[in-house]
């Protein structure tokens, strides 16, 4: 095979230079559109409402709230009510040595029974005492889980939240890289010109301004993931668009109790 020369690679790193550019351009018109500017607090905020692990978890701590009753454990009396209707449909044919005849046809016979039950153990051998005890400790468990998965989703909010603030921070940096990269391939392509520099340089400035391209599109890359990251702990669409502030400002959640 011929060997390649300067100007064919030249060319060939040209072409994949502008192919990553029309990507890289389709990559900040889409960030560029009008977006949702989603602050931390509204984030937890709209978690806390639409997060399923939380409302699971709220609902599993509720119920064991509303089991924890003496009634549960035992320890008050039962009232039982029961009640029962018979209904009898017959047809009759009776004729007496008189030769009088007595015909009865879809004759109905209801009868209603009720009865009221009245139970009450005074003693079982402190097993009502151990159920509620036992009542009183899966209250508190639910409560407990509850806590945790609360204080832990919202853990993973504000993880995630400067997360996608560091990868904003990056992305800048690489899109300032891309464009001292571009400034430098036009100056190298105009030193080339006009004889003053190497056809080296040019294809190194070609190099460098390729590699920072790819380097910038790994980091849009990165941040759309974390959008998508972020979308999915509010429980809603990982493709929802959003948009948050390029600093992080520290803000104070309130406790359990006020979550909750």
């Amino acid at each position: 095979s011929s060997p390649v020369t300067s100007k064919q690679l030249k060319s060939k790193l040209l072409r994949s230079m502008k192919t990553r550019l029309i990507i890289l351009l389709a990559f900040l018109a889409g960030s560029a559109a009008a977006q949702e500017i989603l602050t931390l607090p509204a984030a937890v905020e709209w978690s806390l409402k639409n997060n399923f692990s939380i409302i699971l978890q709220s609902n599993a701590a509720a119920i064991a709230k509303n089991n924890n009753t003496a009634g549960h454990a035992g320890m008050l009396p039962s009232l039982g009510w029961t009640g029962t209707q018979n209904n009898t449909v017959y047809t009759t044919h009776q004729r007496a040595f008189s030769g009088t005849e007595k015909n009865v046809t879809n004759a109905l016979n209801t009868s209603v029974n009720t009865g009221l039950q009245l139970n009450w153990t005074l003693f079982d051998g402190m097993n009502m005492f151990a159920g509620k005890q036992m009542l009183g400790s899966l209250q508190e468990l639910g409560e407990n889980t509850s806590r945790a998965v609360l204080e832990n989703t919202v853990a993973d909010i504000a993880l995630a939240y400067y997360n996608i603030v560091q990868l904003k921070q990056v992305v800048k940096v690489n899109e300032e890289a891309v464009r001292l990269s571009h400034e430098r391939l036009k100056i190298a392509e105009a030193r080339f010109s006009l004889g003053s520099g190497s056809q080296l340089a040019v294809l190194q400035s070609t190099v460098d301004l390729n590699t920072d391209s790819t380097s910038l599109l790994n980091q849009l890359t990165l941040l759309d993931n974390a959008r998508a990251d972020m979308n999915f702990l509010l429980a809603r669409d990982a493709n929802t668009p959003f948009d948050i502030f390029d600093s992080i400002k520290l803000i104070t959640i309130g406790s359990y109790e006020d979550l909750a």
